[in-house]
């Protein structure tokens, strides 16, 4: 009977000893391969910055218009368009 305990506590620690070193390494390789990841993106991105381009500016003018409360607003109001066939739309309306 005191063998059999022995048997069964020396399996029982070497069970919980081995799930904790497994633990451990899965737990370090995840660690790992989500540094590695997250770093890679960051790199990714600041090597992919490319300057946005810019449309055609057509001007609409200023404008000024009164406040519900005290005072005016004076706007300058621009439109960036795709190409010059929008602005042949914008001018003949």
């Amino acid at each position: 009977m005191t063998g059999e305990k022995k048997i069964n506590t020396k399996l029982i620690i070497i069970i919980v000893i081995t799930v904790i070193l497994v633990l451990a390494l899965v737990m370090s390789v995840a660690y790992i391969v989500a540094v590695n990841t997250i770093s890679n993106t960051e790199t990714d991105m600041e090597n992919n910055k490319l300057e946005p381009k810019k449309g055609i500016i057509y001007p609409l003018g200023e404008f000024t218009t009164n406040l519900s409360d005290k005072g005016f607003i004076k706007l300058k109001i621009e439109l960036e368009v795709r190409d010059k066939n929008a602005v042949v739309a914008i001018e003949n309306r």
